[in-house]
């Protein structure tokens, strides 16, 4: 969709429900990534059911594809215009359970504090998250390091 038509499907919906809270959940696909065994890291591999899987172990982003994630979403947040935003930070969906059962995927998920540990990146991704200005400019002083 074009940020034409996105604008006038966010200004149609303003119309309609002056109200409105929008709500933006688009950063739980992409925070979630695979360390593999050569230290390599790779986006969550998409299952066939719309499902992800991480092969090998399982980390947050670094805070640059962090940056480029919500710059990614800046459109979006634009073409909400003057409605109220929120802005979720991802769900905590492996902090309690794997992807699934294979033993290849998320194999720090036994791990000493391995929850406590990923909370920690998760709190640090959200950080940074809110570190990005609508204009899209970074403010590094709200991001602390990783």
């Amino acid at each position: 969709m074009t940020s034409t038509a996105l604008k006038a499907v966010v200004t149609t919906a303003a119309t309609m429900f002056a109200d409105t809270v929008t709500e933006f959940q688009v950063f739980d696909k992409n925070i979630y990534m695979s360390k593999t065994l050569d230290s390599g890291i790779i986006p969550a591999a998409k299952g066939g059911s719309c499902d992800c899987h991480i092969v090998g172990q399982l980390i947050t982003a670094p805070k640059e594809l962090i940056k480029d994630a919500v710059a990614a979403c800046i459109p979006l947040l634009k073409a909400a215009g003057d409605l109220p935003k929120l802005v979720l930070t991802p769900i905590p969906r492996y902090v309690k359970a794997k992807c699934c059962d294979r033993p290849t995927h998320i194999t720090n998920f036994s791990e000493p504090n391995y929850r406590g540990k990923m909370a920690s990146q998760l709190y640090i991704t959200g950080r940074h998250q809110r570190g990005i200005n609508v204009d899209g400019q970074s403010e590094d002083n709200k991001c602390p390091n990783s």
